[in-house]
């Protein structure tokens, strides 16, 4: 071979070796640019493909949907900060069954006790915030729906430099056929746990069993009897903080516990959780969105074996269509019935035992029985959902033990709806050719969640072992 021979060779492989680079570098990605980014708002479930196991599923959420969630707020002189986690599940493009398609902006889910500071009026100069994968924020988010009941919230980011996929919601715990109910399966998680140094953290597990459980969360109050003159003064001088650390110096005090919250239809799973994974979107191993990681025990409440649960995904997929339409035209078209909007006071059986049964247990403890009874708010009230009634006059309602739902007040002003006074018992309820069985608060509330204004449901209930019914137009 000659000498300008071999210098073509090697010219020619140059060439060569610098279109692959070219093309490996900066066409590939152009032609295949499903594995490096996504548009914006489509739904991922779609892009998942046969060979893309639950680790592959996770990346692809974490990179395009699941972001933690922050809200700060000032009480006084100090400012608070509430950390949690949260998935997009609807966003620009998304299809309502309204005939309606989302045009702007990110819907995200979380818990309701992730955002509750925002709405308890507690606290001053809001602001919610959500951090993507790539740890930037995005601010002036609003909360477009929540409840405290089912420890769900939906909050929107209209920014428009937020680009965020949505996954798609699975209902596997309420009204869904046999074959898609929950059962032993593996099932993972991603959220924030304990510090945005744990951003989208990947957790995978179990779902432990296939039955729904009640759960309680729970707060303390700290009793002290103090004079004016220091020391104990009389048994009517009781005082009374939820922070342990307002306790003076050098006093005897008390801690009772109450009942904040009671969780319906929670799921138990094998998956490890912190504070800060709250609000997180637990999924199954076909990547469907089916509840939101709400509830952990610690080792030492549970005996060194951690229960974990989540809420299921039933009551966003009967709202989100509302929500998305109410938010982008600018008024409440679509009404979303609650228990709060209605006026409406009830309890179940659950929520009555747990109830009666932690004030029994307090009374009847030989250390704290005594100091109990002289606790007029304690020994004379039951304590619920922030409110106290009476013992002698609501005693039925907190020994409740029958299927139902409870009425224990009644202040609603739609026509009709006053004959549901307190002492009755609702069991059944049907909204045209639908008729649901009332067995407990969490079937009142989907049932609720079903009316469409305009739409007559029909009440059967109870009052003094009586059945009636009633038809109320809404």
């Amino acid at each position: 071979m000659n000498k300008k021979s071999f210098i073509n060779v090697i010219v020619t492989l140059a060439i060569i070796l610098l279109i692959s680079f070219l093309v490996y570098y900066f066409i590939v990605p152009i032609i295949d640019n499903s594995k490096k980014t996504y548009s914006q708002s489509n739904c991922l479930n779609d892009q998942i493909t046969q060979d893309m196991d639950i680790y592959d599923i996770a990346k692809l959420y974490r990179d395009n949907a699941c972001v933690a969630v922050t809200v700060t707020g000032q009480s006084g002189f100090y400012s608070y900060t509430s950390l949690g986690s949260g998935v997009c599940i609807a966003g620009k493009g998304f299809e309502t069954n309204l005939d309606y398609i989302a045009n702007n902006g990110c819907y995200i889910a979380t818990n309701y006790h992730v955002i509750d500071m925002a709405v308890s009026g507690d606290y001053s100069n809001i602001e919610i915030e959500i951090i993507t994968e790539d740890e930037s924020s995005y601010g002036g988010c609003e909360i477009l729906w929540y409840s405290k009941d089912f420890d769900l919230a939906i909050i929107y980011c209209g920014n428009e430099d937020l680009q965020l996929d949505y996954v798609r919601m699975m209902d596997r715990v309420v009204n869904c056929d046999d074959v898609d109910k929950i059962d032993i399966e593996q099932i993972f998680t991603i959220g924030s746990p304990l510090n945005l140094q744990n951003l989208n953290d990947f957790t995978t597990g179990y779902i432990r069993n296939d039955s729904l459980k009640t759960e309680y969360t729970g707060f303390y109050k700290y009793y002290y009897q103090q004079s004016i003159f220091g020391g104990f003064g009389n048994q009517s001088s009781w005082h009374s903080t939820e922070d342990e650390d307002e306790v003076p110096d050098g006093v005897t005090y008390y801690p009772l516990a109450y009942i904040d919250n009671v969780y319906e239809d929670v799921v138990s799973m094998s998956v490890e959780i912190s504070p800060g994974n709250s609000g997180g979107g637990v999924f199954d191993e076909r990547g469907n969105l089916i509840g939101l990681a709400t509830l952990s025990t610690s080792v030492s409440s549970s005996n060194g074996n951690q229960i974990n649960s989540f809420v299921n995904i039933y009551p966003l997929i009967q709202v989100l269509d509302r929500v998305i339409f109410n938010n982008e035209n600018d008024g409440e078209d679509h009404f979303i019935y609650d228990l709060e909007n209605l006026d409406l006071v009830g309890i179940d059986s659950q929520e009555a035992g747990i109830i009666s049964s932690i004030k029994s247990q307090q009374e009847n403890d030989e250390d704290y029985g005594l100091i109990i009874q002289t606790i007029s708010e304690f020994a004379d009230y039951y304590y619920f959902d922030g409110l106290y009634y009476n013992i002698e006059e609501y005693d039925e309602a907190f020994t409740f033990e029958d299927s139902g739902y409870y009425i224990i007040s009644n202040a609603s002003t739609i026509s009709n709806m006053q004959y549901l006074t307190s002492g009755v018992v609702i069991t059944q309820c049907a909204i045209g050719n639908i008729t649901y069985t009332i067995e407990n608060r969490n079937d009142f509330l989907y049932m609720l969640l079903n009316i469409d204004a305009g739409e007559s449901v029909t009440f059967t209930y109870l009052k003094d072992n009586v059945s009636s019914s009633i038809t109320v137009q809404f």
